[in-house]
């Protein structure tokens, strides 16, 4: 019975531990976050800094909220709401990131 409440015990721990990972070995994203680089647009009119993932580009509304200094070739797990708006850039929708984590 003991090593029931043990073997129990520690798949709790174990799975409470690997919950609030970000990444896996690979360095791929592991939750639902999107995995994306930062991309230097800076030569399009109007363009900047752009978010490059599988959705697509990405146009982020404020890059202020942003941990850090964000720069051209940062990858990054990271979630995000639409944000409404028009640019000028008009590579991709505008977003809010809501969650950022640098691989």
């Amino acid at each position: 019975m003991k090593n029931i409440f043990r073997v129990g015990f520690s798949l709790a721990l174990a799975s409470v531990l690997f919950v609030g990972c970000c990444e896996d070995e690979s360095g791929a994203c592991c939750d639902e976050s999107i995995q994306g680089e930062i991309e230097d647009w800076t030569g399009l009119d109007g363009c900047g800094l752009i978010l490059v993932c599988e959705e697509g580009n990405l146009e982020v509304f404020d890059w202020g909220d942003f941990e850090g200094v964000p720069t051209a070739g940062m990858e990054l797990c990271f979630k995000y709401e639409d944000y409404p708006g028009a640019s000028i850039c008009m590579v991709g929708p505008i977003v809010k990131l809501t969650e950022v984590e640098i691989l």
